[in-house]
């Protein structure tokens, strides 16, 4: 895996540069595992092959035919922000980027089926959220080369789709690029929801269970407020020292193991399990220092909860509803 920070233009409607750093600082890709061109010389050493099944014959053969019709494909990148860069320069430079109609609706959609919400990339993006608004609800918009290239890098697609050209006729669907970045398993992070939920979903529990609704509240705090709520507990000693702990190693643990209480959880403990794993599974996607913190806190003492119930309870922060992702 790699970290990939993206570089934030300076031009009118962007937000401020203490705003601009926090546009996807701690983002994680993948890279695709073979590239086009060991893929194609893998296919073409398989049909060699003289005792190859006919289907299979058949499936390899369409595969080899289509990269010798597209040479250009061979040489494919295969860490994703390359294949982003080259694909967005491709759009820019035949102009597929201007006029595009419904890009609010596309952009939801796509961001919908990544697990995202545009209030969550009107947030992340280096643009302001008033600027982004008016490009996603404009009729027929020019889309930005820089405001493309962020859109993919937090959705984790191709541009393409992201304009909603892999609908339309105005691009050859053998044009689209046929990999796309590979998500694959790692223990020592994916483990981390699994983590917090073993430690706080207790059937029963009330107490256990308080603390996972004060866990699902932290995770959809708008980056601003959770910023702010970070400068608070680093200014009260007994939680900055709980936060300053190593994270728990979670590479050796089974996944899942809450699940088999789930027969013994009521009713409303069961919807409470279904969106903490939903919005910390989303944070392991797009903020693993947000994950990191919360799975440090999973493991808290009653003196550390206290004091978050205090903060975001009994002191009602924050204050405003606008202050969540959704």
């Amino acid at each position: 895996m790699s970290t990939q920070s993206v570089e934030k233009p300076k031009s009118k409607g962007r937000k401020t540069r203490r705003n601009q750093e926090r546009f996807v600082d701690q983002q994680v890709y993948f890279r695709d595992k073979y590239s086009n061109r060991d893929l194609f010389e893998e296919h073409c050493a398989m049909l060699e092959d003289p005792n190859l099944p006919a289907e299979s014959r058949t499936f390899y053969q369409n595969h080899k035919d289509y990269y010798e019709a597209h040479p250009d494909f061979l040489d494919r990148p295969v860490e994703f922000e390359a294949q982003v860069e080259k694909d967005v320069e491709n759009i820019i430079s035949r102009g597929l980027n201007k006029g595009i109609k419904d890009f609010g609706i596309t952009q939801d959609r796509v961001a919908n089926f990544h697990g995202l919400s545009i209030a969550w990339l009107s947030d992340k993006v280096s643009y302001s959220t008033a600027h982004f608004n008016r490009i996603c609800n404009g009729r027929a918009v020019d889309v930005p080369k820089d405001l493309l290239t962020e859109l993919c890098l937090l959705c984790r697609t191709d541009p393409y789709r992201l304009l909603g050209l892999d609908q339309s006729a105005s691009v050859d669907k053998e044009e689209l690029p046929l990999i796309k970045p590979l998500a694959r398993f790692d223990p020592e992070v994916d483990n981390f929801p699994h983590y917090i939920l073993d430690k706080l979903c207790v059937p029963g529990d009330q107490e256990k269970f308080a603390r996972l609704r004060l866990i699902i509240k932290i995770a959809r705090l708008k980056s601003k407020k959770y910023e702010i709520l970070i400068q608070i507990l680093n200014n009260i000693p007994l939680v900055s020292n709980k936060l300053k702990e190593e994270p728990p190693i979670v590479s050796d643990m089974s996944p899942f193991m809450w699940m088999s209480k789930k027969l013994h959880f009521s009713v409303e403990e069961s919807h409470l399990v279904d969106e903490a794993f939903s919005r910390l599974s989303f944070h392991r996607r797009n903020d693993m220092d947000r994950l990191l913190l919360l799975a440090k806190l999973a493991s808290a003492g009653d003196d550390v909860w206290l004091i978050l119930k205090a903060i975001l309870i009994t002191g009602g922060f924050p204050a405003s509803r606008n202050s969540y992702l959704d």
